[in-house]
């Protein structure tokens, strides 16, 4: 086996982003060999010593995934400071260690979502160069004008910068709500 970035290694034992696995490394949590290791260092999981606030790292070898069904209330996320429940309670006891969520579903939001344990899996499904489409079905009160959707569809400008085109369809209009589907290529917060 050759050497793979500490990230990865991280996020297959650990069950957590690469981005999380950088931050390990920032902090100065993560010893290879012995030694501190940086941002960029490389490792071979089966040769080197790699350790975690002095606990050594665990390679989840068999790859699992999950689809669930997230109810309103849950987070995606691994763990929650403030004791929401979080998606992976959802799943057996005995299933659970070294998964984490495929993207994010907001808290007041329900759907299907991916939970696994596989870093290469969420990094192919989620980052945006590889321009997987992700839909929602959006319901908002009144009715958005043609201008409004397709100002959406445009792309709009979070903290300064502007996002991905966007499908937007309307695909109901009630008394005093609208159904829109929303197809998107990237994820922001």
């Amino acid at each position: 086996m050759t050497q793979e970035r500490l990230q990865k290694i991280i996020s297959k034992a650990q069950a957590c982003s690469r981005r999380n696995a950088e931050e390990l490394i920032k902090q100065s949590r993560v010893l290879v060999n012995g030694k501190a290791a940086i941002i960029g260092d490389r490792a071979n999981e089966k040769q080197d010593e790699i350790l975690i606030d002095g606990q050594q790292i665990v390679i989840h070898e068999e790859s699992r995934v999950f689809l669930i069904n997230k109810p309103i209330g849950y987070i995606c996320s691994c763990k929650d400071p403030y004791g929401r429940p979080i998606l992976t309670s959802l799943i057996p006891t005995n299933l659970r260690k070294g998964l984490h969520p495929v993207g994010r579903l907001d808290l007041n939001s329900r759907g299907a979502i991916l939970v696994t344990n596989n870093g290469d899996l969420t990094l192919k499904l989620t980052h945006p160069r590889y321009s997987h489409p992700k839909t929602y079905n959006v319901l908002v009160k009144g009715f958005p004008s043609e201008r409004l959707l397709n100002y959406w569809r445009n792309g709009i400008l979070i903290n300064g910068k502007k996002t991905r085109e966007a499908k937007v369809i309307v695909k109901r209009s009630g008394s005093y709500e609208t159904l829109l589907e929303v197809i998107i290529k990237e994820g922001k917060k």
